[in-house]
C-alpha cells in the first residue's frame, strides 16, 4: 500500500490505515519518518514510544516487530514528554504502564519502575477525572484502551 509521495510525510490517519492489516513495523517505520521530519506532536511522539517499547518487551511473533533492546529511542521520546510544562492524563497513563511494567526497555535508569507507578498514582488521584478515549487510535489506542478497561478505570469515569 503506498500512502505518500518521496517527499511527503505520512499523516496519523496514513499511519493508522498501515496497522488495519497488521503492519506494525510499517507503522512503525512511518512513525518514524514523521520523526525525521521534525514531527514531535505529542499523539505521533506516543504512538512511537509505544512501538519501541513493545518491541522490547514482547516477542516478534506476538507483535510482528523487529525484537529490540535498544532503549535509546524510546528514552528519547520518554524525555520529551516529562518534559512538558504539564503532562496530560493519558501521557501519565500511558508512559506510567510502560515504566513500571517493562522498566528495562525504557531506558537504563534505575529508578523508571517507581517513575512509572509515581505516573500512574498521579493519573488515578487526577481530580478532573479525565477520561482517556483510546478508540479508534490504532494499534496503540488498541492496546491501552484493553489495560485502561482491565484497571476498572473505563467503568469508574465518565
Amino acid at each position: 500500500m503506498t500512502l505518500m509521495m518521496a517527499d511527503s510525510v505520512p499523516t496519523l490517519d496514513e499511519i493508522t490505515a498501515l496497522e488495519e492489516p497488521g503492519d506494525l513495523l510499517a507503522s512503525r517505520r512511518a512513525l518514524d519518518a514523521r520523526w525525521d521530519a521534525g514531527h514531535r506532536d505529542v499523539e505521533t511522539v506516543r504512538r512511537r514510544a509505544f512501538l519501541y517499547w513493545w518491541s522490547c518487551a514482547e516477542p516478534e511473533f506476538l507483535t510482528g516487530l523487529p525484537e529490540d533492546s535498544d532503549t535509546s529511542p524510546f528514552a528519547e521520546m520518554r524525555d520529551l514528554l516529562m518534559n512538558q510544562s504539564a503532562i496530560d492524563p493519558e501521557t501519565r497513563f500511558t508512559l506510567g504502564w510502560m515504566m513500571s511494567s517493562f522498566a528495562w526497555c525504557c531506558g537504563p535508569e534505575p529508578d523508571l519502575e517507581e517513575r512509572g507507578r509515581m505516573l500512574l498514582r498521579d493519573h488515578d488521584s487526577d481530580p478532573s477525572g479525565a477520561f482517556v478515549a483510546f478508540d479508534r487510535r490504532s494499534e496503540y489506542g488498541r492496546y491501552f484502551g484493553h489495560i485502561l478497561a482491565s484497571r476498572g478505570d473505563a467503568q469508574s469515569r465518565p
